[in-house]
């Protein structure tokens, strides 16, 4: 089936997000980031049940960074607390690892993590280079480094053996994209990077990747680059290529002018999700922005009717507008703060609403009720339609 693109972004967006249609195509191109839509987009146009957990609360949290899920517990990075476990319903089941510089001990500000080997372990990067592994039991049992040429920001599990130590290019000096090695750090296979520059002096580095996992498929783009990469474990192929046109960032504009306002005159991709019909964008282009494209009828489309910056309307069960931080199995995520839900819950406009599900509403209403305002936040869980 082809198509015509209204937005590269979006297109990248669709390759990213693993829709197997867009294997059909490889060539993208933009039109308008600033197309607003006509209609209303509600989140019942995307989903099909809400599942909230209400999260322990015997270790405070400040603010989630990351979350993974994977079989039966919820792995969560949290900017105070670092990196803790929860069982799918929310029971607290340990803290894992801690702040330090010892044994078992990782940076704050500078560490992500991953959950693999089928779920047994976790994996810690630290630092841009070290690696600590954590069993089943939470126990801090190795440690090891990767290639000393590549400053990894990030790490994906891709398979039951594979990880995924991303770097992307944002300086324009970064002499690899990524490399995947195996659970103790072996390296399979590298992607250096193709292009260099040097960003005006003053100017610091915006996101220059973005990797949208989605099952065990891992899809990478670059915006200094215009290819798509399907990354697998053992190799990785082009999927694709985009034009972004004039709103394209390229090198040679960063090495002139700096990057500092770059998202005022180019388009700067943040965060991609794909539904059923739609593949749901956040990006800057002069501000924050979310936009929907229609994988059936090619339109891109500014949301317009969001309650709040980057936020869909929740007409399903009448609760808070939905902002989703992270995709798995067929669900998208979003962090409820329990004091704006008990407001909200309290408010003349949900009392006086009426959603798609008035059942929902009531559970809600009286989750909502059974909360503290200084609990740990609520996860809301939104199926996406088949």
């Amino acid at each position: 089936m082809k198509k015509n693109c209204h937005y590269s972004i979006f297109l990248i967006t669709l390759l990213l997000s693993g829709c197997h249609q867009i294997e059909k195509r490889n060539f993208f191109h933009i039109k308008n980031p600033e197309k607003k839509s006509a209609l209303d987009f509600p989140l019942s146009e995307i989903c099909s049940d809400i599942q909230y957990i209400k999260l322990d609360s015997i270790i405070p949290l400040a603010g989630i960074r990351k979350i993974e899920f994977d079989h039966d517990i919820i792995v969560l990075q949290d900017k105070i607390k670092g990196i803790i476990k929860f069982d799918k319903t929310g029971k607290f089941l340990s803290q894992i690892g801690s702040i330090g510089k010892g044994p078992g001990e990782y940076s704050l500000t500078y560490s992500k993590f991953t959950i693999g080997n089928n779920g047994k372990n976790v994996y810690v990067l630290d630092h841009f280079k070290d690696v600590l592994v954590f069993d089943e039991n939470n126990q801090y049992t190795n440690k090891f480094s990767i290639n000393g040429e590549i400053i990894a920001n990030d790490v994906f599990s891709i398979s039951q053996n594979r990880l995924l130590f991303a770097s992307g290019n944002p300086t324009g000096d970064f002499k690899y994209k990524w490399i995947v090695t195996d659970n103790s750090g072996k390296m399979i296979y590298t992607k250096k990077n193709s292009v260099n520059f040097k960003i005006k002096k003053g100017a610091g580095p915006l996101p220059a990747q973005i990797i949208f996992k989605r099952d065990s498929i891992v899809y990478y783009f670059e915006q200094y680059n215009d290819t798509i990469f399907q990354i697998g474990p053992d190799s990785f192929k082009t999927f694709g290529f985009f034009d972004l046109g004039k709103y394209r960032l390229t090198p040679e504009i960063a090495e002139r002018d700096g990057l500092f306002n770059a998202g005022n005159s180019y388009l700067i991709p943040l965060n991609i999700y794909e539904t059923r019909k739609y593949l749901i964008i956040e990006y800057i282009y002069k501000n924050f922005k979310m936009a929907l494209f229609n994988k059936e009828t090619e339109e891109l489309n500014i949301i317009n009717n969001c309650p709040a910056p980057k936020r869909l309307l929740n007409d399903f069960d009448s609760g808070l507008p939905f902002s989703p931080i992270s995709e798995f199995n067929n669900h998208l995520t979003c962090v409820v703060n329990p004091f704006e839900l008990k407001k909200h819950v309290a408010s003349d406009a949900f009392k006086n609403s009426t959603p798609k599900f008035p059942e929902k509403k009531k559970e809600l209403e009286k989750l909502a009720n059974s909360l503290n305002e200084n609990d740990n936040p609520v996860l809301m869980l939104v199926k996406l339609k088949e």
